[in-house]
Protein backbone atom coordinates (compact mmCIF):
# COMPACT_ATOMS: atom_id res chain seq x y z
CA UNK A 1 0.00 0.00 0.00
CA UNK A 2 0.95 3.29 -0.89
CA UNK A 3 -0.12 6.96 -0.21
CA UNK A 4 -0.40 9.73 -3.06
CA UNK A 5 3.13 10.43 -2.76
CA UNK A 6 4.25 6.89 -3.25
CA UNK A 7 5.32 6.06 0.73
CA UNK A 8 5.15 2.84 1.74
CA UNK A 9 1.87 2.21 4.13
CA UNK A 10 1.95 0.34 6.82
CA UNK A 11 -1.09 -1.71 8.35
CA UNK A 12 -1.85 -0.93 12.20
CA UNK A 13 -1.06 -4.49 13.37
CA UNK A 14 2.39 -4.39 11.89
CA UNK A 15 3.43 -0.88 13.42
CA UNK A 16 2.37 -2.22 16.58
CA UNK A 17 4.84 -5.16 16.28
CA UNK A 18 7.45 -2.64 15.03
CA UNK A 19 6.34 -0.39 18.48
CA UNK A 20 6.59 -3.46 20.36
CA UNK A 21 10.02 -4.91 18.63
CA UNK A 22 11.51 -1.56 19.25
CA UNK A 23 10.95 -2.02 23.04
CA UNK A 24 12.77 -5.42 23.05
CA UNK A 25 14.59 -6.16 20.71
CA UNK A 26 16.12 -2.86 18.48
CA UNK A 27 18.74 -4.12 17.54
CA UNK A 28 16.51 -6.06 15.27
CA UNK A 29 14.25 -3.49 14.70
CA UNK A 30 16.12 -2.15 11.68
CA UNK A 31 15.79 -5.29 9.33
CA UNK A 32 12.03 -5.75 10.49
CA UNK A 33 11.33 -2.16 9.44
CA UNK A 34 13.12 -2.99 5.42
CA UNK A 35 11.24 -6.70 5.53
CA UNK A 36 8.03 -4.73 6.36
CA UNK A 37 8.28 -1.74 3.56
CA UNK A 38 9.62 -3.99 1.00
CA UNK A 39 6.47 -6.45 1.76
CA UNK A 40 3.91 -3.75 1.51
CA UNK A 41 5.40 -1.68 -1.52
CA UNK A 42 3.45 -1.71 -4.52
CA UNK A 43 5.20 -3.12 -7.61
CA UNK A 44 7.31 -0.67 -9.19
CA UNK A 45 7.08 0.00 -12.82
CA UNK A 46 10.28 -1.80 -13.72
CA UNK A 47 9.37 -4.63 -11.65
CA UNK A 48 7.87 -8.09 -13.30
CA UNK A 49 5.06 -10.02 -11.69
CA UNK A 50 7.40 -12.34 -10.40
CA UNK A 51 10.24 -10.03 -9.53
CA UNK A 52 7.60 -8.43 -7.44
CA UNK A 53 6.43 -11.83 -6.15
CA UNK A 54 9.74 -12.43 -5.02
CA UNK A 55 10.86 -9.61 -3.52
CA UNK A 56 7.22 -9.94 -1.33
CA UNK A 57 8.22 -13.42 -0.28
CA UNK A 58 11.75 -12.87 0.76
CA UNK A 59 10.75 -10.04 2.81
CA UNK A 60 8.16 -11.70 4.35
CA UNK A 61 10.12 -14.66 5.32
CA UNK A 62 12.55 -11.99 6.64
CA UNK A 63 9.70 -10.85 9.11
CA UNK A 64 8.27 -13.90 9.69
CA UNK A 65 11.66 -14.93 11.15
CA UNK A 66 12.27 -12.02 13.40
CA UNK A 67 8.44 -11.94 14.87
CA UNK A 68 8.62 -15.44 15.27
CA UNK A 69 11.88 -15.36 17.56
CA UNK A 70 10.07 -12.83 19.87
CA UNK A 71 6.64 -14.08 19.27
CA UNK A 72 6.06 -14.66 23.01
CA UNK A 73 7.69 -11.01 24.07
CA UNK A 74 5.45 -9.22 21.08
CA UNK A 75 2.23 -11.07 22.19
CA UNK A 76 2.52 -9.69 25.86
CA UNK A 77 3.37 -6.60 24.59
CA UNK A 78 0.21 -6.24 22.57
CA UNK A 79 -1.46 -7.54 25.28
CA UNK A 80 -0.40 -4.87 27.66
CA UNK A 81 -1.08 -2.51 25.18
CA UNK A 82 -4.68 -3.49 24.56
CA UNK A 83 -5.37 -4.31 28.51
CA UNK A 84 -4.39 0.17 28.45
Amino acid sequence: MADPDGNVVLPGPVREQLLALAAIAPHDLPAARAAAHAAYQPAREAESAQQHARRVSAATATWCAITTRYADQLASAHDAGSAA
